[in-house]
């Protein structure tokens, strides 16, 4: 491990799959969507449980389908309490619960459910390269599509909108290092049609990026690959 820190667990939050994707809501159907967010999230949980520097995933989320995906890959299943009414801010909610569930004394990754090309090579480098304080892996849009810190809750949850600086102003207001880490790969989330696509064509075979192909070809989209 990097200067001898322990292993790093990681945090997947998910929605619920009714409120997955609806960016894609013009293209896809509530079916396909919530079953390409299963398949992105089975994707992700693959890749983090092939890197050796880490050392347990949890997943977050008030949908039993998700929470019976996670741990039938083995990962510990944390159940958030559905809002009513519903949260405007739910994801750093349900981030900020979870984190209270988890060891206090391990580094901690927050990932999204919708980086399924991110491999395990791309994590271990990230967690090998992140030197101490707040790591931040910059999203192509100025969010943040991973956040690493030195134990869970070290700094409030800001992902969304411009999460980036939010983080970084966060990190500054407890005295903590911030770093942004750039990855190609990791700095596109699939919310999009156009992200859709990229990752139907992009060539790395995956099963979210198999079924995004198969959907495609199917609306007269995109021509399978030979």
């Amino acid at each position: 491990m990097h200067n001898g820190r322990p292993a790093v667990q990681v945090l997947v939050p998910v929605k619920p799959l009714t409120d997955s994707k609806l960016r894609l809501a013009t293209l896809l159907t509530p079916a396909e969507r919530a079953e390409f967010t299963l398949r992105m999230l089975e994707d992700v949980l693959a890749n983090l449980a092939g890197t050796p520097t880490i050392a347990n995933v949890a997943v977050v989320s008030s949908d039993p389908d998700i929470l019976h995906l996670a741990s039938q890959r083995d990962a510990r299943v944390i159940v958030e309490a559905a809002a009513s009414p519903p949260s405007d801010d739910a994801l750093n909610e349900a981030l900020a619960f979870a984190a209270g569930q988890l060891p206090g004394a391990t580094p901690l990754m927050v990932v999204p459910g919708d980086v399924p090309l991110v491999d395990s090579t791309t994590y271990a480098a990230a967690i090998e390269a992140w030197p101490d304080g707040i790591g931040a892996v910059r999203s192509q849009d100025g969010g943040t599509n991973a956040l690493l810190s030195p134990q869970p809750g070290a700094i409030p949850y800001r992902f969304g909108a411009d999460s980036l600086e939010l983080h970084r102003a966060a990190a500054e207001a407890r005295q903590l290092p911030f770093h942004i880490m750039e990855y190609p790969l990791w700095a596109r989330d699939i919310d999009s049609p156009d992200d859709l696509v990229w990752l139907a064509q992009h060539g790395r075979r995956c099963s979210s990026a198999e079924f995004a192909e198969q959907l495609l070809v199917a609306k007269d989209i995109l021509k399978r690959s030979a």
